[in-house]
C-alpha cells in the first residue's frame, strides 16, 4: 500500500506504523557424535527403541516416518529405505512432510541395527509397533520411553535431532545439497542450507586447508 501510493494509486495511511516481524534464525545443527548415538542407542530397554534410535540417527527419518515405516519398505541386504508415507497424531497415513516419495540410504550402523532387531521383531509389517502390533503412540513413547532414555543416558537428546547426525556424516563424505534436501525430504535446498550451511562451510575449510 506504501509503494502504491507513492504511485499515486491509493491514498491509504493505515499501514503506515506496521513494520515487518524479523524472521528468527534458524536454529542451527545439533549434530550428535557416534559415541554419544551409542550411549543413547545403549540407554533403551529393548531392541526396537535400540534401532529405531539407530535408524533415527543413520537414516535420518523423522518420527512420523519412522511410526510408519514396514518392514516392505526396506531392503535389508542395501539398506535403502523406500519412503513414500508418515503417520499422523491419530494414526491416518498421509504423505511425507515434503510430499515426495524418496530412496533413503541407511549408513552401516542403522542397517546392523535393523538386521538385528529383525531377527525378533513381531511378524507384522509395522518396523517398529507397539506390543499389540499398532503404531506407536505419541504420548506413550514420548511421555513414557524418552525421558526414560534421557536419564539412563545422561543425554537430554532430542529425536528428531538425530537426524543431525545422518547429514552431519553425509557431509564430510563429501555429499551435496541437492542430494541431502533430496534424503532429509527438506521442500527446499534453501531449507538444507539454513540448517547445514556451517557444517558445508567446514568441510569446505577442512578441502582448503
Amino acid at each position: 500500500i506504501r509503494w502504491g501510493r507513492g504511485e499515486g494509486l491509493c491514498t491509504n495511511t493505515m499501514v503506515d506504523d506496521f513494520r515487518l516481524v524479523k524472521t528468527p534464525a534458524p536454529k542451527p545443527a545439533n549434530p550428535y557424535p557416534p559415541d554419544q548415538v551409542q550411549r543413547i542407542a545403549d540407554a533403551c530397554e529393548n531392541l526396537r527403541d535400540y534401532a529405531m534410535v539407530m535408524l533415527a540417527a543413520y537414516a535420518g527419518l523423522r518420527w512420523s516416518e519412522l511410526r510408519a515405516l514396514e518392514w516392505g519398505d526396506i531392503d535389508l541386504d542395501t539398506g535403502a529405505i523406500d519412503l513414500t508415507r508418515s503417520l499422523d497424531l491419530d494414526h491416518s497415513t498421509k504423505a511425507t512432510k515434503s510430499n515426495q516419495e524418496r530412496i533413503v540410504p541407511t549408513l552401516a550402523p542403522g542397517l546392523v541395527a535393523l538386521n538385528l532387531w529383525r531377527e525378533s521383531a513381531p511378524d507384522v509389517p509395522l518396523v517398529f509397533p507397539t506390543s499389540n502390533g499398532k503404531p506407536l503412540r505419541e504420548n506413550g513413547w514420548y511421555g513414557r520411553r524418552l525421558p526414560a532414555i534421557r536419564e539412563a543416558c545422561g543425554i537430554h537428546f532430542a529425536l528428531h535431532e538425530l537426524r543431525d547426525t545422518y547429514a552431519s556424516i553425509l557431509i564430510q563424505t563429501g555429499i551435496g545439497e541437492a542430494e541431502l534436501t533430496l534424503w532429509l525430504g527438506h521442500r527446499s535446498i534453501q531449507t538444507t542450507r539454513d540448517r547445514y550451511g556451517k557444517l558445508f562451510e567446514k568441510r569446505k575449510a577442512a578441502l582448503v586447508a
